[in-house]
């Protein structure tokens, strides 16, 4: 488990409490022009696990911090449908739902792993994830932070969407009770 996936489920954690404070921050996350830059956030992003690359360079918009910008955004809007957090994996969570008929989900994926853009890439997470919480479903956004984080160095890109496509390949069976 990486830093920012540790940072990340403290994050969930805090957001997760369903205080004023709390729902207030999942509200601002789910505004359209929500950013790092918005002050009424700022407590939220303390404690960022960045990079030394990252820390030595203020001036460049920072991967860490988009990538747990995006993922808590996803996860403000997940649990506004009241699906939120779990322990799949995002790709997982969609393979299940096409296994069951689901087209969207099978659409909604390839869209995701077709994205070439950064904001591609989040428009088409944001559509999945909402088609998935309208199914009850949520998934691990504290690893799609991660994995975010990722995919935004090209170099990694490809190793990203290769992980993805394995736990798409491979979803997690049903569990089978002995009744």
């Amino acid at each position: 488990m990486s830093d920012l996936e540790d940072w990340m489920r403290g994050r969930i954690k805090r957001l997760s409490v369903g205080d004023p404070a709390a729902r207030a921050t999942l509200a601002r996350l789910r505004a359209p022009n929500a950013t790092l830059a918005d002050p009424r956030l700022a407590a939220l992003f303390e404690g960022l696990p960045l990079s030394d690359w990252e820390l030595a360079h203020p001036e460049v918009g920072s991967d860490s911090e988009a990538a747990a910008l995006a993922a808590l955004r996803l996860y403000s809007s997940s649990v506004q449908r009241h699906a939120g957090q779990s322990d799949m994996a995002w790709s997982q969570a969609a393979a299940l739902l096409a296994s069951k008929g689901d087209n969207g989900a099978a659409r909604g994926y390839t869209r995701v792993m077709r994205a070439t853009t950064w904001s591609g890439l989040t428009r088409a997470l944001r559509s999945l994830t909402a088609l998935m919480a309208a199914r009850g479903m949520g998934c691990d956004f504290a690893r799609l932070a991660a994995d975010l984080r990722q995919w935004r160095d090209l170099e990694r890109r490809d190793a990203v969407r290769m992980a993805w496509a394995r736990s798409w390949a491979y979803p997690p069976k049903k569990k089978e009770t002995n009744k």
